[in-house]
């Protein structure tokens, strides 16, 4: 069971799990974009993958990853190991943004951290977050964005959204 003792006591490795997990996004974000000629729109990276998403939520990003768009995240999925890392694409060029669930997908699926058992990814993902906000470890992001809900032709239609979500300080 995990308690608080067992974060405390992994908290650098916890750091340094949240911190490959920005990469890894930011990494598979940009492949993505390159892989279909697209420039990310910073200040909401969603929209830039909004017409891919239309033609069809999934697709292959090359011989090791598989991609999903669901809501205003993308999936990606090793092919040979399973690892899977959600990204929240809400927030201004910020691929850190971390989700209780998300963060516990993550760890469970990675095989640099096979040594977590986590028998339930969001009650897992939960209680990190929790520690870390007791302890004053996160940042509070936020995001006014147009968003592009559709499509009049070619022209996107946009709507205004305000975002909220969390970060690794």
């Amino acid at each position: 069971m995990l308690t608080f003792r067992i974060i405390e006591k992994n908290i650098a490795l916890i750091k340094e799990v949240i911190r490959n997990f920005q990469i890894d996004a930011r990494q598979l974000v940009e492949k993505l974009a390159l892989l279909h000629g697209l420039e990310i729109e910073k200040k909401f990276p969603m929209n830039t993958f909004m017409p891919i998403r239309n033609n069809g939520q999934h697709g292959v990003l090359d011989k090791k990853w598989l991609y999903f768009f669901h809501g205003y995240e993308c999936r990606f999925k090793n092919i040979e190991n399973g690892h899977t890392v959600e990204v929240i694409m809400k927030f201004e060029d910020e691929y850190g943004a971390i989700d209780p669930y998300f963060l516990g997908k993550y760890m469970k699926t990675n095989p640099k951290y096979v040594d977590f058992e986590i028998p339930d990814e969001f009650n897992y993902g939960l209680k990190i977050i929790r520690f870390l906000k007791k302890r004053e470890m996160l940042l509070n992001i936020e995001n006014q964005a147009q968003v592009i809900i559709g499509f009049e032709g070619d022209k996107p239609l946009y709507e205004s959204f305000d975002f909220k979500g969390i970060k690794l300080k």
